[in-house]
């Protein structure tokens, strides 16, 4: 088969990885999009994924943002429309929905956030697979349930055990092995969901760290702008040597597996903390979804919603197990690509 696959944003690139490996080692041709938005296309790069960029990132404005998925669907249209696809693969990506839909191209759709649109999306889905914490009266008013599949887990489960390599280390981002290394993800700002009690918390956490000598926070921005922004408000000599910006991307799940604290401004670093066992806290202030309530209910996130709640935390080396907790999922990473193949048959 042909398939086409597409990354809109930088988690897409971590999530769809193990499945484009096995869809190759099957044997299937593959025909790989993307939109230049945050660390997308150099998180391709790093993998070696062989993308073609279409678009980027409209910024937060909504017409900015219609233009620019009207443009961009259009873009894909052209591009696809001779390349004889089967069927499209993505998780959640709106201009890959409606360009495969268009032209009646079956569509293999993972979601993983109940409360995000599916108003015009909705009945260009062929199957909308979620993970089975969620449950079907989650959807029951906005999609049609026989569409509907439940995989095993959280999206996150799909490729931490694949993409993890926990003989990384820090050393040369952080030499000082008694450092305590704080990895910090600020909130989207130029998200539907953003609210700006996110970046209250998020600069009020920066406050907070930087009291402790033996701290050092990796930002991981998601824009340039956006680290300028920071930069610009940690302009005292004395922080700046606690903080460090990389300098390209880098494989985040090891940068993880390496932390002692992961302070997160959306969803996907987070689980992805929480799945490996690290002390993780959120400071996303929009609705919250059923995988965070999932992993709150078991005690392996917490949620930031005050400046108290910041100070709670415990700045300290974690005990960190010498082995990862997870292998490459199998089982899943099967399940997912056997019921994306069977639509496009």
């Amino acid at each position: 088969m042909r398939i086409w696959i597409d990354f809109e944003n930088t988690p897409h690139v971590l999530i769809l990885k193990p499945i484009v490996e096995e869809l190759q080692n099957q044997g299937h041709s593959l025909f790989l999009t993307a939109r230049d938005c945050s660390q997308t296309l150099e998180l391709a790069d790093l993998f070696g994924l062989d993308i073609i960029r279409i678009s980027h990132h409209h910024g937060k404005n909504r017409i900015h943002k219609i233009v620019g998925h009207t443009g961009r669907i259009a873009r894909l249209i052209k591009l696809v429309k001779n390349q004889h696809i089967s069927v499209a693969i993505s998780h959640g990506s709106r201009s890959q929905i409606m360009a495969a839909g268009m032209l009646r191209i079956p569509t293999f759709v993972m979601w993983d956030y109940e409360h995000a649109s599916l108003s015009i999306i909705n009945r260009f889905i062929t199957r909308l697979a979620v993970p089975d914490v969620l449950t079907k009266e989650d959807f029951e008013d906005r999609f049609d349930l026989s569409r509907l599949i439940f995989y095993p887990g959280i999206k996150e489960n799909i490729y931490v055990g694949s993409l993890l390599n926990p003989d990384v280390t820090l050393n040369e981002i952080v030499p000082d092995p008694e450092s305590v290394i704080i990895t910090i993800r600020p909130p989207a700002t130029d998200a539907h969901y953003y609210k700006e009690e996110s970046s209250r918390l998020f600069f009020e956490s920066l406050n907070y760290f930087k009291g402790f000598a033996a701290a050092k926070m990796i930002i991981i921005s998601r824009t340039a702008s956006q680290q300028r922004q920071i930069l610009d408000y940690l302009k005292e000599d004395s922080v700046m040597n606690k903080v460090i910006f990389p300098s390209s991307a880098i494989n985040g799940l090891s940068l993880i597996w390496n932390s002692d604290i992961v302070i997160g401004g959306g969803g996907t670093m987070n689980r992805e903390a929480a799945v490996l066992g690290v002390p993780v806290y959120s400071i996303f202030q929009g609705r919250l979804g059923g995988v965070d309530k999932h992993l709150m209910d078991r005690g392996r996130l917490k949620m930031i919603q005050s400046v108290a709640d910041i100070h709670q935390i415990k700045v300290r080396k974690r005990d960190k197990p010498s082995t990862p907790p997870l292998k490459r999922n199998y089982e899943l990473i099967d399940f997912l690509v056997k019921h994306a193949l069977e639509i496009g048959k």
